[in-house]
């Protein structure tokens, strides 16, 4: 101001009360210039804004807690209410994001869709709360069976998938029969539960069209399944996907 580069200017500035607490000011000075543009005085008018610093600060704060409701809303609306595993609908849209880096980095994609086996039957046996025991159970051990990376998903009542990033057939069936035998091992329920998988796999150089399709690798992942439950259930089967 002195040199002549402005004329004013406009600050925020805190003080401390003599009681302790803090007085917010916003601090507005210009310059008062004799005839000849000397530098006459200085005015400053201070306008406290201590309430309204307040008001600020407190509206950050409830941005922030519904930024984090709303996180928690998101995280919440993508699982299942039972299982608390990835609802359906959450999942369609992973396979698609999984597709498109399967595609777009060359690498396998492996599914793998599970099968509560007689699970009716186990519900009519033993009723519902325990029915839902056991899919907590299931679910539980899908996960801790599985890579960090991996996908675990409630598909539809008893049914379950996994998504497997990175992962060729063989690694497919490997995965398949470890959770297979990690659910045939679980206790504390009614009785043993058992399940059917059927695995299918999308090779880096399929058919480009074909590894853009979420369809093509339910299907094939479905067909294996059946294929499984024909077996006897309580096994794995794998399907190679039709190009």
């Amino acid at each position: 101001m002195l040199e002549g580069k402005r004329n004013t200017y406009q600050m925020e500035k805190r003080y401390f009360h003599k009681d302790g607490h803090v007085v917010w000011v916003l601090l507005s000075v210009s310059l008062a210039r004799n005839e000849d543009g000397s530098p006459r005085y200085f005015i400053s008018q201070i306008h406290d804004i201590t309430e309204q610093k307040r008001l600020v600060e407190e509206l950050y704060r409830e941005r922030s807690r519904l930024q984090i409701a709303n996180r928690n809303l998101q995280r919440l609306a993508g699982r299942d209410a039972l299982t608390q595993v990835m609802n359906r609908l959450a999942f369609d849209e992973r396979l698609k994001e999984e597709l498109s880096r399967a595609r777009r980095e060359g690498t396998p994609l492996s599914l793998l869709m599970v099968d509560v086996d007689h699970f009716k039957r186990f519900n009519d046996e033993h009723g519902h709360a325990e029915g839902d025991r056991a899919l907590q159970a299931v679910a539980r051990t899908l996960v801790s069976g599985s890579r960090e990376h991996d996908v675990v998903a409630r598909y539809g009542g008893e049914e379950f998938v996994v998504l497997l990033p990175a992962t060729d057939a063989v690694g497919a069936r490997v995965a398949a029969e470890r959770l297979r035998r990690a659910v045939e091992e679980i206790d504390g329920l009614a009785r043993r539960v058992t399940i059917s998988v059927g695995c299918a796999t999308l090779l880096a150089d399929a058919e480009s069209r074909r590894r853009g399709d979420p369809s093509a690798l339910l299907a094939a992942a479905d067909q294996a399944l059946y294929a499984a439950k024909n077996a006897g259930r309580n096994c794995v089967r794998s399907a190679e996907l039709q190009t």
